[in-house]
């Protein structure tokens, strides 16, 4: 049986011999190194999903107690980024740099969504999967980060923290989206 994610089908996209090593022939990359910004996206997505698990059982965090369940997350995110191997940071940004990032995204976040009184959270870091193909051996799966409903409607969240283009703005966003609304 195969089973297919969105990251696997922007691999593909982007360059099909490299999808070929890692999947099908199953070459080993090398080790798996820990960056800034995946420790940044990991911080906000797990902050994200607490404060909507709060939300959902009507106990609505203030913005203090968010800031700091960021500052805490991002914390535990960098000893487990650097446990065995020092962080590589790579260009002019600095550590500082990734922490103020962090804290205007979350502030802004807060700020632009709260008081978080009309939404009904259904899921937070949901796995979903579905059949290709009619025998079953075909899948794809996925993660949401977050599946809303108003009224009859479902609404997907999925978070971003890239700096360049909105996401919405992205084919691959797009497309991503598409995905999981089916």
């Amino acid at each position: 049986m195969s089973v297919y994610s969105f990251s696997q089908l922007q691999l593909f996209q982007q360059c099909p011999r490299k999808y070929q090593y890692k999947y099908v022939d199953q070459i080993k990359e090398k080790e798996f190194e820990s960056s800034p910004d995946l420790i940044l996206g990991q911080s906000v997505h797990k902050v994200l999903e607490n404060l909507y698990n709060n939300v959902n059982v009507f106990k609505i965090p203030n913005l203090e107690d968010v800031m700091e369940d960021f500052h805490n997350t991002r914390n535990e995110e960098m000893e487990k980024a650097t446990k065995e191997k020092p962080l590589q940071i790579k260009g002019q940004q600095t550590l500082e740099d990734y922490i103020r990032r962090g804290e205007h995204y979350v502030n802004a976040y807060y700020k632009k969504y709260a008081p978080f009184e009309n939404i009904k959270v259904i899921a937070t870091e949901s796995m979903m999967h579905f059949q290709l193909d009619k025998d079953g051996q075909k899948k794809f799966r996925g993660v949401i980060d977050r599946i809303d409903k108003d009224g009859d409607t479902f609404i997907i969240n999925d978070y971003k923290t890239n700096k360049n283009l909105p996401p919405e703005q992205k084919q691959e966003y797009i497309e991503q989206q598409t995905l999981y609304g089916l």
